[in-house]
């Protein structure tokens, strides 16, 4: 008995492990994106507090929930859960779109966000 008590031991810390990453993975993803918590929140139809609960572990995240992560950050499912690493940027000097999301990242929030709700708008209208 001692020997299934160490595997389970091992399943759960390995589980814990991937919430762990999951959640982290989360976080990085939404601030590239320039999202904060409510708003990431508002996007899904969720509270910020469970989103804060995905990015600290606390909860795992349901099936559902992960497809519209990856509706959200624009990922697959691989990318998301950590089994595969993302695409490398190409090498010499950055695009136009890149140079741009750098100049929207460094403005104020509410600007940012202004910005972003403008992007939202042209991207429903082109659909």
């Amino acid at each position: 008995m001692g020997s299934r008590t160490n595997f389970l031991k091992l399943m759960m810390e390995s589980d814990e492990q991937f919430l762990r990453d999951l959640g982290e993975r989360i976080r990085e993803l939404r601030k590239a994106r320039g999202l904060t918590q409510n708003e990431l929140a508002e996007r899904m139809g969720v509270t910020q507090a469970l989103i804060a609960s995905y990015e600290s572990a606390r909860r795992s995240v349901p099936l559902r929930k992960l497809c519209m992560l990856t509706d959200v950050f624009g990922v697959s499912m691989e990318e998301l859960v950590g089994r595969s690493v993302p695409r490398r940027r190409k090498s010499g000097p950055p695009s136009r779109m890149e140079r741009r999301l750098s100049e929207i990242e460094k403005l104020p929030r509410s600007e940012k966000q202004f910005v972003m709700r403008m992007l939202d708008n042209a991207l429903a209208h082109a659909r």
